[in-house]
């Protein structure tokens, strides 16, 4: 098995996604006050200039998801996952002027 690598932006593009880890440039998250009302889970800061410029790197839709680290911090890792391209029509599609064999089978 492969261990993730920690990379900067620079490296980022350069590597295989299936085992390195992206962090965004210019969003952090933190964890709330300790004062904070219930319903506040979190803070984000945002580096207005730095998160513009590592976006336009990215494409359309960046997916972030928030993790909580070993030292109990919160963290912001890119989402990089891309579902598998199956053809779910031939899964319904079939043969023309072919009965449907599961009518037979259904009680009503």
């Amino acid at each position: 098995m492969l261990k993730p690598t920690y990379t900067s932006a620079a490296v980022r593009k350069q590597q295989s996604m299936s085992n390195t880890k992206t962090f965004p440039d210019g969003i952090r998250v933190f964890k709330p006050n300790e004062k904070a009302p219930a319903f506040v889970k979190g803070e984000i800061v945002i580096k207005r200039k730095e998160l513009q410029t590592w976006l336009n790197d990215q494409d359309d839709e960046v997916r972030l998801t928030i993790k909580e680290s070993h030292k109990g911090s919160y963290y912001l890792e890119v989402n990089n996952y891309k579902p598998e391209n199956k053809n779910t029509a031939s899964f319904n599609a079939q043969a023309p002027g072919k009965k449907d064999e599961l009518a037979d089978d259904l009680p009503f």
